[in-house]
């Protein structure tokens, strides 16, 4: 499968501002798992296990860390726009094209 002719995930849409170019991923969020990890896909969102608890942000903060080791970018360029207290969230990445993410995700989800 080439970059080019790669089908999109729903989980994943193209984002612009007046500032920056990147992408939206909508994430389904399973704190207090045994260990971080993508395990599919739910009603149109990435899920993903975190071991962290869902108190004083900890599980936010450690789905950034997650997605910066996964997609290969800087924490500073994760953002959680929606859905901090909810397991249910909207993050932004920023200088990530569509492409590039699906193929970074699909290389870490369980093959069934």
């Amino acid at each position: 499968m080439t970059i080019t002719n790669l089908k999109i995930p729903p989980y994943i849409t193209p984002f612009a501002d007046k500032k920056s170019r990147g992408i939206k991923i909508f994430i389904l969020a399973s704190p207090r798992a045994s260990k971080n990890e993508l395990i599919g896909t739910h009603d149109d969102r990435l899920k993903v296990r975190l071991t962290s608890p869902p108190v004083d942000n900890k599980a936010n903060t450690l789905l950034v860390d997650f997605l910066s080791k996964l997609l290969n970018v800087k924490k500073r360029s994760i953002r959680i726009i929606d859905g901090l207290k909810s397991r249910k969230k909207t993050t932004i990445v920023e200088g990530l094209s569509p492409e590039e993410a699906t193929l970074l995700i699909e290389e870490n989800l369980p093959k069934l």
